[in-house]
């Protein structure tokens, strides 16, 4: 009794105090309705009841929920009621219910599946606090907040939405799920992931790689033991063995050859006490030298990536032997914040409160019309002279318009200039042409508020009338989803936040559809915009809803011809089957153009089926056919994605671009994506990760599995993680990127320690910026390259000083490779270029005896985002001509954006700008043997320069086709290099797509690529062999070629990075460039067979040759602008 009275006198206690400083309500009212005794409605017929629940911020929350409504459903309710002070409060994972039941005793209510009536608490009230063990979670944000850079205890108080509660549940019940499966991995896989090394899963040896192979069909491999005799690493073995040996077979040929004393020691080592692990199999694995990479997987020693490069290169693959019990493995024990047990309540059950709301009526049956209320706007920023504000307002799904604009005029009538603390009350309401039953799931209302008024301003600006006196200046925009994350037409009023116009933003157009959704997160100065959602039902309480994917089934399946339209098109089944064939392929092959003709798209929507049967692959174009404001079609396209064979990774690509809104078949494209190995995911991963930009909501399939991915494999979780990361200070990515990372960090702790490591070494370079702690007559010197001895000392050792105080920049991944390990630096290279951002030019040791140096440039100031998507493009472009076995020698080199402006390069050696060698030679880019004597000084021996020329003629014929293809601009002499074998590459990709330089309106680039009479000197060993030059040209051409056939991909790859925030990246009509340069479609032609096209470039290639004079122009222009030597 003494329990009891305590238990019962504290909540009498906490709900004084909470009536005093809470919701303001006198004990009387609690008096009249509570029963300490449980005769206060529990036994009574009435399926409801009334609670009372106590927060920890004082606030009582009263609530009327079935009495067998599960805990975890009235948690739900009640995080959704959005109580006063909510945003005070976390994630509600991170609480729990207590009360004191009927038998006396103060319990908290860990199981959340348990029915409200089976603990009748007393009193009726629900206590929340924190869980139990909270320090280690509070612990753990702190940690990933700084590892992300975000507050995260910050972030959680100002992200607490019913959307971002349920995503982090959903993320977080995935992470049990992955974890668990992760956690089951046997010992080999387990190494694999924790120190990936790709592997090609090819049946055959590729041609490319059998034609590096001498004549004894054998490579050369140098292993050494772990360790050797005293203790001490052991010396290397050389064995000549065939590619198609295995791993496991090599190291039995390895031990059989080594000297015993080197088997003993390695036996001994081995045999320590505290290496020994149960579950690790006896017996020794191959590492690369200077990687943490095993070759643990039993394949052919062709398959692995590692392999692959030093055959690539001509070199000898070293291996080091090592004992399975050393080789590191982290504590695979459970996971914080990734327990099933702590993600079980959260997940959401809802069938207990659906029962007590109205059903929902289904937006297909809702035949009103569209219509919006605009309440007021306040923060506008307006200028001088206005006489008219504005609004323009237009509904979109993807990138189609799906009525014509509706506009909002508020004549100010000479009045007073709304200030910006102002409120200017609007109060129109505006119908659209289009009823709410033809709303795609995904529908976009897009809006943009605009002054009219006498003078031009801002990035956004159009003629008001015809006589010019006034302009229409449009001030800012935003986008809202019409539904919901639950699928719900959003009722009621709204505010919101809008933002301002960028100078990279769509050129003359003001609503920006392909742009996010997110509202604008600086709600203190961003313009407000209060709109008012209409009510389409008689009842206000009942909502409508989107059909789900089960309700559209059971529609398509009820009405089969219902998605075929008034056309001649309806019995092409019926007719002879070589007809339709014939007719369907002369469709898809017409829709190749950028513009689709009516025509086309009747035709292959109405033989969809046959499309289905017989060409799978062509579903992208399909989809380009369906009417997505037709229901009957959307639920057709639903019915036939059920069953449609899955499409291979890379064609999937194209249906997770920014014109493909609809949810099924985005969810159909990632289940073809779960088919990817990671080796080919990661070629694509930067693409999906800036395709998450275009969902509408927080969740989507994309996300989980990308995640999944990303849990499962070190590789994946790696540049995932970057990705996002770089990316978290962009407003608008903020919170989904931060709850993405989040769930990561939790569901990998032994990543996130190795990330730390890295991230700490990078924040160690972020400081040491040069510009902010040097005078700027110096730093002025640095940005001109005219800095003098002295100030150049000075400014070494000052960096010097603040990076060796910080003692992190050791031991820790290489940015652009994880598997090697940056060791000590080396500071007799430390040093920066003297350009206008000062990059920082870093050597490291390797961290694994005997492996190369690590070569990197630290840069700050400038965006690397479009130079990865453009080095990334090459990589692709480069496996997609040695898959056809053309080797062109390219130097896709590694970079990497780890925040807003700040990056790694690789920086590749042994070679040099085009710039520095014309410098060395008073006008040197106007002579033809320049290049030609710098290879030859580098190529002492007649055959290193033969071999060295032909390095040359190789990679020029590809980067020439890759430049002229992707539209790379800025080519000048400082933007190429060439290594001392011979190799050229491109550098610095700021424009892209025909993004090219003017001045005074003359374009300083009239060549289709960069083909100068120097390069054609080299090519053609100083013009003693002809033949040379035709060689090169059909190298061009079959590269071309080859490209072209893969012109969809290309596209679709580039389609999936508009409006996702680079600069040349920013509409669909920069992906016109590429429809041009792959001769897509010329003269208003849909396409050109592959001879006309052979012939066009044919054509540019002679353009090149032909106007080579004005590239080396161009050089030299540059050369006086940065004050060469010329």
């Amino acid at each position: 009794m003494v329990q009891c009275f305590n238990s019962m006198n504290n909540l009498n206690s906490m709900m004084l105090n909470a009536s005093l400083g809470g919701d303001g309500r006198p004990m009387e009212e609690y008096d009249s309705v509570l029963d300490p005794f449980g005769r206060d409605g529990w036994d009574s017929p009435d399926p409801d009841i009334h609670i009372e629940c106590l927060m920890p911020s004082g606030i009582v929350v009263p609530l009327d929920v079935l009495k067998d409504a599960t805990l975890e459903t009235i948690k739900q309710k009640l995080w959704e009621s959005e109580f006063p002070l909510h945003g005070t409060l976390r994630d509600m994972s991170q609480y729990v219910f207590q009360c004191v039941t009927p038998e006396a005793e103060a319990v908290e209510l860990l199981d959340e599946s348990c029915p409200l009536i089976s603990v009748r608490p007393v009193f009726r009230v629900l206590r929340v606090i924190e869980r139990e063990g909270d320090k280690h979670e509070k612990l753990l944000l702190s940690q990933i907040g700084n590892l992300i850079g975000k507050n995260m205890h910050a972030f959680e108080a100002h992200n607490n939405s019913a959307e971002v509660n349920e995503f982090r549940s959903s993320m977080r019940e995935l992470c049990a799920r992955v974890v668990a499966e992760r956690d089951a991995f046997p010992w080999e896989q387990r190494v694999r992931y924790c120190y990936p090394c790709s592997v090609a899963w090819a049946q055959e040896m590729p041609l490319l790689l059998r034609k590096q192979l001498p004549s004894s069909g054998q490579i050369m491999v140098e292993v050494k033991p772990q360790w050797g005799r005293d203790g001490q690493p052991g010396g290397y073995t050389t064995l000549r063995v065939e590619p198609s040996i295995t791993a496991s077979e090599l190291v039995t040929k390895v031990l059989k050859k080594m000297a015993r004393s080197s088997q003993q020691a390695l036996r001994n080592s081995a045999h320590s006490a505290h290496l020994q692990q149960p579950d690790v199999p006896k017996g020794y694995t191959l590492r690369v030298v200077g990687r943490q990479q095993y070759l643990v997987c039993d394949l052919a020693l062709w398959k692995y990536a590692p392999v692959q490069e030093a055959m690539n290169r001509g070199e000898r693959l070293r291996l080091q032997l090592v004992d399975n019990h050393s080789i590191e493995l982290p504590d695979w024990g459970p996971h914080p914040g990734a327990e099933p047990g702590r993600c079980r309540a959260l997940s959401v059950n809802t069938s207990t409160l659906q029962r007590r709301r109205h059903t929902p009526v289904s937006s297909w049956d809702i035949h009103q019309d569209f219509s919006l209320g605009i309440n007021s706007l306040a923060h506008l920023q307006v200028g001088e002279g206005v006489t008219e504000i504005g609004l323009e307002i237009a509904l979109f799904c993807g990138a189609k318009k799906l009525c014509e604009s509706v506009w909002v005029s508020h004549p100010l009538d000479g009045g007073p200039l709304p200030d910006e603390d102002q409120e200017l009350q609007v109060g129109a309401t505006k119908q659209f042409e289009v009823e709410v039953r033809d709303l795609p799931r995904m529908t976009r209302l897009s809006l943009a508020v605009f002054e009219v008024a006498r003078q031009e301003r801002g990035f956004k600006s159009v003629r008001q009338d015809s006589g010019g006196k006034l302009f229409r200046n449009y001030l800012a925009w935003v986008n809202a989803p019409v539904y919901d994350y639950r699928g719900q037409l959003r009722q009621g009023t709204v505010t919101l936040y809008l933002w301002p116009y960028t100078e990279h933003m769509r050129a003359g157009e003001p609503l920006q559809p392909l742009s996010t959704v997110v509202a604008n997160p600086d709600s203190e100065t961003a313009t407000q915009l209060s709109v008012q959602f209409s009510c389409y039902c008689e009842q206000p309480n009942r909502v409508v809803m989107y059909p789900s994917a089960e309700q559209m089934l059971l529609y398509a399946h009820q009405a089969p011809n219902g998605a075929d339209r008034d056309s001649d098109f309806k019995h092409f089944g019926r007719t002879n089957t070589e007809q339709v064939k014939e007719e369907l392929a002369k469709a898809l092959e017409n829709m190749r153009a950028f513009d689709l003709d009516d025509y086309s798209k009747e035709v292959v929507w109405s033989l969809r089926n046959t499309c289905k049967n017989m060409w799978p692959n062509a579903l992208p174009k399909l989809l380009q056919c369906v009417d997505w404001s037709n229901g009957q079609e959307v639920a057709e396209m639903t019915k036939l994605l059920e069953d449609w064979q899955p499409l291979p990774p890379d064609k999937s690509l194209a249906l997770l671009d920014v014109n493909v809104a609809d949810p099924t078949v985005r969810r159909f494209a990632v289940r073809c994506l779960q088919q990817a190995s990671d080796e080919e995911l990661q070629l694509y991963l930067l693409q999906l990760v800036q395709a998450l930009k275009h969902e509408n909501y927080l969740f989507s399939e994309l996300a989980e599995f990308l995640l999944e991915r990303a849990i499962k494999s070190r590789l994946i979780g790696y540049w995932l993680f970057w990705h996002l990361r770089s990316e978290t200070g962009v407003p608008c990515l903020n919170v989904r990127n931060t709850l993405i990372l989040e769930a990561y960090c939790r569901a990998a702790p032994h990543h996130m320690h190795s990330l730390t490591r890295l991230h700490e070494a990078l924040k160690t370079l972020k400081e040491a910026d040069l510009f902010p702690f040097h005078p700027p007559e110096i730093t002025q010197k640095v940005k001109n390259g005219r800095t003098a001895r002295k100030d150049r000392t000075m400014i070494l050792e000052s960096l010097k000083e603040t990076v060796t105080t910080k003692h992190t920049l050791m031991d820790f991944m290489n940015p652009l490779d994880e598997t090697i390990i940056c060791g000590k630096i080396r500071w007799e290279d430390f040093t920066y270029f003297e350009s206008k951002m000062a990059p920082l030019r870093l050597i490291f040791r390797n961290g694994d005896e005997g492996g190369d140096d690590v070569n990197l440039i630290f840069k700050s100031g400038d965006d690397l985002r479009q130079d990865m998507l453009t080095l990334q493009m090459i990589r692709i472009i480069d496996k997609l001509w040695k898959d056809q076995g053309l080797d062109l020698r390219l130097t896709p080199y590694g970079c990497i954006s780890t925040d807003h402006e700040k990056g790694v390069i690789e920086l590749v050696q042994e070679a040099s700008t085009m710039a520095n060698i014309y410098r060395k030679k008073v006008g040197g880019m106007f002579w033809k043997d320049t290049i030609y004597n710098w290879l030859r000084k580098h190529n002492t021996t007649d055959e290193r320069l033969s071999r060295a020329v032909r390095e040359f003629s190789l990679s020029c014929a590809g980067y020439s086709v890759i430049t002229f293809v992707l539209g790379i601009a800025d080519r000048h002499s400082d933007n190429i290099m060439v290594k001392k074998n011979g190799q050229m590459l491109h550098i610095d990709f700021g424009h892209i797509l025909g993004h090219f330089k003017s001045k005074l309106g003359f374009r300083r680039e009239r060549v289709p690529f960069v083909l100068t009479s120097d390069f054609v000197h080299v090519i053609t060993e100083c013009n003693k062999v002809a033949e040379a030059f035709e060689e090169f040209r059909q190298n061009c051409e079959r590269a071309y070629m080859i490209l072209r056939s893969h012109s969809d991909f290309i596209i679709s790859l580039f389609g999936m990075m508009v409006s996702t925030g680079l600069p040349d990246v920013s509409e669909e009509e920069d992906l016109r460039f590429l429809h041009s340069t792959l001769v897509r479609k010329k003269g208003g032609r849909p396409d050109l067979p592959e001879s006309e096209a052979l012939k066009f470039f044919q054509e540019k290639f002679t353009e090149a040759q032909k106007k080579s004079t004005f590239a080396s122009i161009n050089n030299w222009f540059h050369a006086i602008k940065t004050d060469n030597n010329v």
